[in-house]
């Protein structure tokens, strides 16, 4: 399988994807996608649950599967929601390459014929909150995508726990292209995002305290679950964060979480 890394896209150009269009006779989405829920019903895994996204409206219109096990937004959350606005569910160190590569996926696939895009399958690993607000790893797919001329009306996507199968310390969010039409496999990685993170002159600075918050930031968690954990108050777990703040140079909560990843991960 070849591999190949794709630049990062700028916040507007990935908005851009998800702009409403207005789209003539768009067809139903109950017909169109009536198959792959079908289907999906019959052979998915427990912990897998797909949704619709109508490019029309720039809105999620339909949902199905797992999603209770494995977001933490109720139904009536996500009908209606706009596509990017999922990302708020996605891990912050997983954010901008998801973006990157959804971004590359629609040039992609805007040059394609019906039948070329057929007979690719397109495969994103990622992290994603589940319902109890801890991330754990996905596989993203895309079993349908219709087009009107060269703009996308409906997406069909699945998204499944795969937790259990990866390996986390070698983990990254990748992107996977086979496209039969030329037999071909790539694996795509996103540039890093750029991230200035000053590494710990001398990481004893950090107090006990300082550092079990800073594993559980490395997990995923907010303040008030590492306030849970830890039996201390949410504003003493914000008092610790400044403090590490301080001490680290870093000055952004996503910058923060990246960092503590990669600090647990070789310390």
């Amino acid at each position: 399988m070849k591999k190949k890394i794709i630049p990062a896209v700028s916040e507007n150009d990935f908005n851009n994807i998800y702009c409403a269009k207005e789209i003539k006779n768009a067809e139903s989405w109950k017909e169109l996608f009536a198959n792959e829920i079908a289907l999906f019903s019959s052979f998915s895994t427990a912990h897998s649950f797909w949704y619709i996204g109508d490019f029309s409206t720039a809105q999620v219109v339909a949902l199905g599967g797992d999603f209770k096990h494995c977001t933490p937004l109720s139904h009536n959350k996500w009908i209606g929601i706009n596509p990017m606005e999922i990302g708020q569910l996605m891990h912050p160190a997983d954010v901008s390459k998801m973006q990157s590569f959804t971004h590359f996926i629609s040039n992609f696939l805007s040059k394609k014929s019906e039948k070329e895009r057929g007979l690719i399958k397109i495969t994103m690993l990622f992290r994603m909150m589940d319902a109890k607000r801890k991330y754990t790893w996905r596989l993203m797919q895309y079993p349908k995508v219709v087009y009107k001329s060269k703009f996308p009306q409906y997406i069909f996507c699945q998204i499944t726990t795969v937790d259990f199968l990866i390996n986390m310390q070698d983990a990254k969010s990748t992107m996977y292209i086979i496209d039969n039409n030329t037999k071909d496999g790539t694996m795509f990685y996103c540039e890093d995002e750029k991230i200035d993170l000053k590494p710990f002159e001398n990481h004893e600075a950090l107090s006990k305290r300082e550092h079990d918050v800073l594993k559980l930031i490395a997990k995923g968690l907010a303040s008030k679950e590492i306030a849970a954990a830890l039996k201390i108050s949410k504003n003493t777990v914000e008092n610790h964060k400044q403090k590490i703040f301080a001490k680290t140079g870093i000055k952004k909560v996503t910058e923060l979480i990246v960092y503590a990843n990669k600090y647990f991960a070789y310390n």
